[in-house]
């Protein structure tokens, strides 16, 4: 088995270039992304009918032994991005937006650990027209943790490396589809604001009518410093850091730059 450049803290890797779990691994759901099913967020056309393998998700991962020690109100979550170009775009997921949890309140957020290759986290709104008025390229290497804000559309592209990987603690309420994110708007935008070319250009999406300049941070600039152990030790020995995934209310006290960055982003949405 193919070990990554991070460790996960836990038993998994690649075997035959595919993800693969050890012995006493439960994954609760195991799912690929078919190039086919990504042809309204391409910026050239896809067939319908491809079944290319873009890439995997192997949600809510635990190892049995510490089933019984993990919140049961979080999930660990695995995805797998080959270095599958789409014509000239740097291989990328869908995108999505996760949901509210009560009217008047703020989404879920999400924190990522990158464990092999370089992953750029587009992070943006995504306003009728469609438009946005906010979009960021947050670039992750192994070891780095990102925080994916509440309420903004995120999509993760490869930028190196076959493949990248990354891990990401979520709200399992999300996960489990009581409140499952929301892919419609990305698809019907014609893709993010912003796409990512082979050489790491970003260019614009012609089918917005609005798209502001796109704002690069690393991920110490974005989110701060990363934490020097695997993100799944967290998971398991400290489940109560991730309050604030669990209750998005206390995002912008816990991560205050972040939140200063996209506060007005969320005021003009009219949610704030």
């Amino acid at each position: 088995m193919k070990q990554f450049s991070a460790s996960p803290g836990l038993e998994v890797g690649l075997v035959r270039r595919r993800p693969s779990v050890a012995p006493g691994i439960r994954v609760d759901e195991r799912s690929v992304r078919l190039l086919g099913a990504m042809r309204h967020v391409t910026a050239t056309p896809v067939s319908p009918q491809s079944r290319r393998i873009q890439y995997w998700m192997l949600n809510s991962m635990v190892r049995e032994a510490d089933a019984g020690r993990v919140d049961p109100r979080l999930c660990y979550d695995f995805t797998f991005i080959p270095d599958r170009p789409i014509g000239w775009e740097r291989p990328k997921t869908l995108g999505h937006s996760h949901p509210r949890p009560g009217p008047g309140r703020i989404g879920f957020a999400e924190v990522v650990e990158v464990l092999d290759g370089t992953v750029g986290f587009l992070i943006q709104d995504l306003l009728p027209g469609p438009r946005s008025t906010f979009a960021a390229l947050v670039t992750g290497r192994p070891g780095d943790r990102v925080v994916l804000p509440p309420f903004l559309t995120h999509a993760s592209i490869n930028l190196s490396g076959d493949p990248c990987v990354f891990s990401d603690v979520i709200d399992r309420r999300i996960v489990e589809g009581q409140l499952p994110s929301d892919y419609n708007p990305v698809a019907e935008a014609r893709g993010m604001a912003y796409f990512v070319d082979l050489d790491g250009e970003a260019r614009p999406n012609p089918f917005y009518k609005e798209v502001p300049p796109l704002q690069r941070f690393t991920v110490e600039e974005w989110s701060g410093p990363s934490r020097d152990r695997p993100l799944y030790q967290d998971y398991v020995e400290n489940p109560g850091m991730f309050d604030w995934i669990i209750d998005p209310d206390l995002v912008p006290e816990r991560f205050a730059s972040v939140w200063a960055r996209v506060a007005d982003v969320e005021a003009r949405q009219g949610n704030g």
